[in-house]
């Protein structure tokens, strides 16, 4: 049976967890401005340690745990490394206690504008603390900001489908930007390079990437089906 999980709109269309490679993540002493696709009166910034896409997995996996009475996730590192497929290993072991101190350290300021012009801002960690109780985990979530994280409309995204991508974190990032849209979805060139290019120092050298490394293993999982370039619009 397919898994499915809830995935808030803003967490796919903001680069909160970007893909990076192991031992590229950055560190930022300073607030710096996050980008977030479709979201004109809401900003992000962000400064701690950078998340990436295996950070959003352990995310979708903290979420189920969750118990709502008092936002606090309780779960064995057996129960939760079994969600993500890996093994009870030492290894994996730290890993889940790095993702914990990630989502408990990073900080974010939430700037929304509201109908008469004015700011409101909100601050924090995902997951301002946690403890462990003999073998159990107890993790507290930020009641504040994992609201504003389903601020809109709540979609569905395919476990099953992102662990097959394996550690492709960029086809990961694209698979979660789509299972928030309706299909077929359209977007320009400009667009997805604007968005998807940093590090590219032409559009036709990220496309041509971007077709091997996202399109081809979506296709492979069968998530998407066709791709079409419209040339007078430049949609795809």
């Amino acid at each position: 049976s397919r898994t499915k999980s809830a995935l808030p709109n803003l967490l796919a269309h903001a680069r909160i967890f970007v893909p990076t490679k192991r031992g590229r993540r950055k560190f930022f002493r300073d607030w710096i401005n996050i980008d977030v696709i479709g979201h004109k009166n809401l900003s992000i910034m962000m400064r701690g340690e950078q998340l990436n896409q295996l950070d959003l997995t352990g995310w979708l996996i903290l979420i189920k745990f969750l118990d709502k009475k008092d936002y606090t996730c309780r779960f064995t590192k057996y129960e939760f490394l079994r969600r993500l497929r890996l093994d009870n290993s030492q290894r994996n072991y730290q890993w889940l206690r790095s993702f914990l101190d990630r989502i408990g350290f990073t900080q974010f300021c939430i700037i929304v504008e509201t109908e008469d012009g004015k700011e409101e801002r909100y601050r924090g960690a995902l997951a301002p603390w946690d403890a462990q109780q003999g073998d159990r985990f107890v993790v507290q979530l930020n009641k504040m900001l994992y609201g504003f994280f389903s601020i809109d409309t709540w979609s569905y995204i395919d476990l099953e489908q992102r662990f097959d991508l394996k550690q492709n974190q960029w086809a990961q990032a694209f698979h979660a930007y789509l299972s928030t849209h309706q299909s077929p979805t359209f977007a320009s060139r400009k667009s997805l390079y604007k968005f998807w290019g940093q590090g590219y120092i032409s559009e036709t050298m990220f496309w041509k990437d971007f077709k091997k490394r996202v399109l081809k293993p979506l296709y492979n999982i069968g998530f998407i089906t066709e791709v079409e370039y419209i040339k007078k619009s430049g949609v795809v």
